[in-house]
């Protein structure tokens, strides 16, 4: 069985003259870590926190390999390279959902809140001692097909849609394929903000309430890992 060659040219990114292929397993796959949304506008890392780590406010509980991929904190264990090719965000939260497939007045809410920070984020791929290697706005990370519905619900008097519309993963390709090497800090931030004062305040109201119904989100990159047998 042979190699594409496309795969040999991803190998030859991650190898850097030390990784031996004829004693190393290469194959697409994925990393992930979740965070709850932040009470107030702050730096927001993702990747930091290994499995086992504390994880929201209550004593004792923890991340696990459901919230997070990573078994060291930043980095990838020894003997493993990835090779990002896209990246995408998603937001989890735990409102309930019609029988109909309709989004109750909780939901809604946390959709539009959760659009609000979004559109005021950036987004940014870190290492040790570099600047950054990819940044780029949070809207890219919102369906296209988002959008506020004007049929209105008789009994919360709020806009109405259904759960297909947000049912959404939309992956970003990033166009220069970024290596990871083996025990390299890395670290995916979401900055959120804003220059003016009355948009900051409708931030700080959305997260404030995003954090109150203990609303996650979540990073995945996808690509090439090479893991050494």
């Amino acid at each position: 069985m042979y190699a594409q060659k496309n795969t040999v040219k991803d190998v030859a990114l991650l190898s850097n003259g030390t990784y031996d292929t004829k004693k190393g397993q290469a194959f697409d796959d994925y990393l992930w870590d979740t965070n709850f949304v932040p009470s107030t506008r702050k730096l927001t890392q993702f990747f930091k926190t290994n499995i086992g780590s504390q994880y929201g406010a209550v004593a004792g509980d923890q991340k696990t390999d459901i919230e997070t991929s990573m078994d060291d904190s930043g980095k990838l264990p020894a003997g493993q390279s990835f090779l990002i090719n896209a990246l995408t965000v998603s937001l989890l939260s735990n409102a309930a959902v019609g029988t109909d497939g309709t989004l109750g007045q909780t939901s809604l809410a946390i959709v539009e809140a959760y659009r609000l920070i979004m559109t005021h984020s950036v987004w940014e791929l870190k290492f040790t001692n570099t600047e950054y290697s990819w940044r780029d706005t949070g809207s890219i990370f919102l369906p296209s097909v988002f959008e506020n519905v004007t049929v209105a619900d008789a009994v919360n008097n709020v806009s109405q849609s259904t759960v297909g519309q947000f049912n959404h993963y939309n992956w970003i390709k990033v166009s220069t394929k970024v290596p990871v090497s083996e025990q390299v800090n890395f670290s995916v931030n979401a900055i959120v903000n804003s220059g003016v004062a009355t948009i900051q305040t409708k931030i700080d109201n959305a997260l404030t309430y995003l954090y109150a119904q203990k609303v996650e989100w979540r990073v995945q990159l996808k690509g090439l890992l090479l893991r050494k047998i």
